[in-house]
């Protein structure tokens, strides 16, 4: 481990909410909730002085995945990160460790503070105020695995870093001769496809959140062992975004613009509206910032998961398959987006929410089993208008795994779907709230 070196120094910065967890969690009590009773929340992992941190071990695991993604290719791979797993053999190469040694990454002081309008910072602050500076917390729905549903009234809590937070990445790479050489030409390749996709860490990044981009270029820094044994500066140069070309992502991708002129919100659960108090929203959007909507991928996700459910059903009923396979649907659904134990291969990507402005509007309780109006009975919903929503469908193919042909097919319909209809997302879409339409389409077409 003593010797010639390449040190490298660069910094990611989060494009959206990210949830690396400790397996801690801590019981809070949330002020604005009208049960208020404790909270089980899960906290994010933090360094010595209490500041989120990037393991090195996460950071390890996300840039191997990133460097086999495609390819499948093992032989440099290991060189660079070490053998995945344990191996049965048992010979000297098969134990080495990888030529590339990383160091967990804290948060870095300027980076952005959670807004005042985020869920849940207020109690957060009153908990912990040093926390209240660096994370949010999220309320999520708990989605039944089996059947890809909400459950009613099911929340869970997590603790998250706020999109813009930045970390400074340093990794060193030892220089082994030839292999060494080897092992930083790959390097490098890695670092362009860090350049070309990001990087995704912690929970639920196939929901889009955890999305990383690498910021400015990449410093190196060759160090040589002098013969008086000090490690001395032979060279320096900086690796920038066009510094090597790297061949277009082998992953299908599908980028989508949506516009919704209606009202649009994800309920904020930390918000709750005090009775009938005059100018007191009883129903207020999830924020990022006072103007700007706060949208998980996690709620995405299950839309587009439903939707798909919806779509396999109906080309079963038509008899719509092209494919001639006995493939069964539910596998195809799993296929794409998961299930306990399996990764999906479908991912969310660039997820963005903007909108033009936020209104009040005022509603008359309807009583749920006469669907008849209750006399007086008035509450205010505060929401977002002119909302656009974009993002990408990244069709992850891992090595020389081909596919899955009615997953494929699936897949093809669902965007064909979202395509042409949008999709309905958010509160009320029962009352015509949060009706997507792609951009550019008249909405009522």
């Amino acid at each position: 481990m003593f010797g010639d070196r390449w040190e490298y120094e660069f910094t990611l910065r989060a494009l959206t909410p990210c949830h690396i967890g400790s397996g801690d969690v801590e019981y809070l009590t949330f002020g604005g909730r009208s049960d208020n009773k404790t909270t089980r929340v899960s906290v994010v992992q933090r360094d010595y002085q209490g500041h989120p941190y990037l393991a090195a071990s996460s950071l390890k695991g996300a840039l191997r995945a990133l460097a086999r993604g495609e390819t499948g290719e093992t032989s440099v791979s290991e060189a660079l990160f070490g053998p995945a797993k344990a191996s049965t053999d048992r010979s000297v190469a098969s134990r080495s460790m990888g030529l590339l040694l990383l160091r967990g990454a804290s948060l870095d002081a300027r980076s952005t503070k959670p807004n005042a309008s985020m869920p849940y910072v207020e109690a957060l602050d009153w908990h912990h105020p040093e926390r209240a500076q660096d994370a949010f917390i999220a309320a999520r729905t708990k989605i039944d695995g089996r059947t890809g549903t909400a459950d009613d009234h099911k929340l869970f809590f997590q603790e998250m870093m706020p999109a813009g937070a930045t970390f400074t990445v340093r990794a060193v790479l030892l220089d082994h001769g030839a292999s060494g050489r080897r092992a930083r030409d790959f390097w490098h390749d890695v670092l362009a496809r860090l350049y070309r996709d990001g990087l995704m860490l912690g929970k639920a990044r196939a929901d889009g959140q955890g999305q990383f981009e690498i910021v400015g270029a990449v410093k190196e820094i060759r160090r040589e062992l002098s013969t008086s044994g000090v490690m001395v500066e032979a060279s320096s140069q900086e690796i920038a975004r066009n510094a090597k070309e790297i061949a277009p992502s082998d992953n299908d991708r599908w980028p989508f613009a949506l516009t919704c002129k209606a009202p649009f919100l994800i309920v904020d659960s930390s918000r709750e509206g005090k009775g009938k108090e005059a100018g007191v929203p009883q129903i207020s959007a999830q924020r990022q910032s006072s103007d700007q909507p706060l949208l998980l991928g996690s709620s995405l996700a299950g839309v587009l998961k439903a939707r798909a459910a919806w779509l396999a059903k109906l080309a079963d009923l038509r008899g719509d398959w092209k494919s001639a396979t006995d493939e069964a649907v539910g596998d195809a659904i799993v296929w794409l987006f998961g299930d306990t134990g399996q990764q999906g291969r479908l991912q969310i990507r660039r997820l963005s929410a903007r909108a033009g402005s936020m209104e009040r509007l005022t509603s008359l309780k309807i009583d749920r089993f006469s669907h008849a109006p209750v006399h007086g009975a008035l509450f205010t919903t505060e929401a977002f208008v002119e909302t656009e929503l974009t993002f990408e469908l990244h069709l992850v193919r891992r090595g020389k795994v081909r596919g899955h042909g009615r997953a494929e097919e699936l897949l093809g319909l669902l965007v064909a779907d979202l395509q042409d209809n949008g999709l309905k997302l958010g509160h009320g879409t029962n009352r015509g709230f949060g009706w997507f339409k792609p951009k550019g389409k008249k909405h009522g077409a």
